[in-house]
């Protein structure tokens, strides 16, 4: 991912495409080092081109630009029952691959988004479901979409948002794609009750680049081991978790209109719409 300009490290544009550090793309390119006894010597200035040479020949791959780079981070903390789970995988298989979210993919200027899914309950709970994949079209969204249908969907005790953002924050070093933006989409049905506190992590988050968009999950259904759903968890997103630039919250009210919400919240972050005031 892009981190801010203030700290960017530029490598040169390919066309497009970017090196990806520490995928070897050739491993069989060889050099000849000159030393004393050699008829020729290099300058200082050549063997930096030779170096600058091997090091594309030997190196990294070479990974697509995209137009925003993508954690979808789930909560399945305990709060939530074996139902309420899969209406939420379900929720995310339908919408990405709708109309409107495929159309959204398409609109930006290189056509195509960088997305990764990921569970995560309390502070030791964070499993990364469906690892980064480019989509840009419906049958590149499908693929996506039923690599998650096959995944077992995961429980455990605990709501750390803070420790779920911190864990996304660190996947979008590793995904070798570079995002025109980066966003860290979260869901969950409470607010942040383990780990450190969350607005420190959003803060963190905010300062590296990424923008974290919220969909609270608003049950009325009592949790599965007994006692009320939580209250105030629109108002905890709200104001302690979302953050920088365009960041949005939106609620689903019930399970059951998670995936309209889905549809409507990812199409939007997605074309990057500037938040409603």
């Amino acid at each position: 991912m892009n981190p801010p300009s203030a700290i960017r490290s530029h490598s040169r544009d390919l066309g497009g495409l970017r090196p990806v550090a520490g995928v070897g793309a050739m491993t069989h390119a060889s050099t000849h080092v000159p030393c004393e006894s050699d008829p020729v010597k290099l300058s200082s200035s050549a063997l930096i081109v030779v170096a600058v040479v091997v090091q594309a020949l030997t190196g990294p791959a070479l990974a697509l630009e995209v137009d925003l780079e993508l954690v979808l981070a789930v909560d399945v903390s305990a709060s939530i029952d074996a139902q309420e789970a899969r209406q939420q995988r379900d929720g995310y298989i339908f919408a990405l691959s709708q109309p409107e979210v495929i159309a959204a993919i398409q609109s930006g200027p290189r056509g195509r988004i960088a997305v990764s899914y990921l569970e995560w309950a309390g502070a030791l709970y964070q499993r990364v479901v469906a690892g980064w994949a480019v989509v840009d079209d419906a049958a590149s969204a499908k693929r996506f979409a039923e690599t998650l249908a096959r995944a077992p969907i995961g429980s455990a005790p605990g709501t750390s948002i803070s420790a779920a953002i911190d864990f996304a924050r660190r996947e979008f070093s590793r995904n070798g794609h570079e995002g025109a933006r980066a966003v860290i989409d979260i869901s969950g049905d409470g607010p942040n009750s383990d780990g450190r506190a969350v607005e420190a992590a959003r803060d963190d988050a905010v300062l590296s680049g990424l923008t974290i968009n919220g969909l609270p999950l608003l049950s009325f259904r009592p949790n599965p081991g007994g006692g009320a759903p939580a209250t105030g968890v629109y108002r905890h997103y709200a104001r302690k978790v979302i953050g920088g630039p365009g960041a949005f919250v939106m609620p689903a009210v019930t399970f059951e209109d998670l995936a309209a919400a889905l549809v409507e919240k990812l199409a939007r972050e997605i074309r990057g719409d500037v938040p409603l005031s």
